[in-house]
């Protein structure tokens, strides 16, 4: 009898995971991700007061090739972790790959990249820059508390740092620093927007590859690896169209 009812609850489990996986799937219920303020990647305020920015975009527009509506909401980062660690959020986007997140994350296909770039002034010659180490000659700042600083750290590089990254351009232009250690596509952005992309010349380090971004979901939500699939899915059909180079044209041209 034990066993037969064990056998019960095991069938009804099985059942009732079944017919929640197809109920998604059929539904097509939306899904919400929580993002911070990464330009051009992550705006969590455009000149119409909306959440917007190229990877944003792309994700919107991949789910909605496959008939699932994606909502973006703003959250401080630390609470987006501790969220996706307990399955309270879907996740976010724009993350990479790293060791410590591989236990509580699903990482899809790349949407984007970010390239690490030593940004200095037009006319200021640093053309002897090459590798990351090249940069100890040089008075470096990056943003305070971005990952990126630890490449500095391991290679003996020393930097002071800034708040944000108009602060960083200003500096550069204006004060006595020679380099801006940051990524290119975002300090390009932040720079035509203030009108002095002209001004910056961008070096590319040999010794740091580009970072792929994606989208994050958190294993403990619910319908996870469906909604990892669905967006691959999206993704690759919006390649296929050509409304994934128009997303990233308009914020990167």
């Amino acid at each position: 009898m034990r066993n037969s009812v064990t056998v019960t609850k095991f069938l009804l489990a099985a059942l009732i995971c079944v017919f929640s996986s197809f109920s998604w799937a059929e539904s097509r219920s939306p899904v919400t991700f929580y993002i911070v303020d990464y330009p051009p990647y992550l705006i969590e305020s455009d000149d119409q007061g909306k959440v917007s920015g190229m990877d944003v975009d792309i994700v919107r527009a991949a789910f909605k090739e496959v008939g699932i509506e994606a909502s973006i909401k703003v959250m401080p980062w630390k609470r987006i972790v501790k969220s996706m660690k307990r399955g309270l959020i879907a996740g976010t986007i724009s993350c990479s790959i790293r060791q410590e997140r591989n236990g509580y994350m699903l990482f899809s296909d790349p949407i984007s990249q970010v390239t690490q770039v030593a940004v200095s002034v037009a006319n200021h010659n640093i053309n002897d820059v090459s590798s990351i180490k090249d940069l100890s000659k040089y008075k470096v700042i990056g943003v305070e508390n971005w990952g990126l600083l630890k490449d500095l750290t391991k290679n003996g590089v020393k930097f002071d740092t800034t708040k944000n990254i108009e602060n960083g351009i200003t500096s550069l232009l204006y004060r006595d620093v020679d380099v801006f250690f940051n990524g290119a596509e975002t300090t390009a952005y932040q720079a035509k927007l203030m009108g002095v992309r002209h001004k910056l010349a961008f070096s590319s380090l040999k010794d740091i590859p580009s970072t792929a971004l994606r989208l994050c979901v958190s294993k403990a939500f619910p319908h996870s690896q469906e909604i990892i699939e669905a967006f691959s899915k999206g993704l690759t059909l919006i390649k296929s169209n050509g409304s994934y180079d128009s997303i990233r044209l308009h914020y990167l041209n």
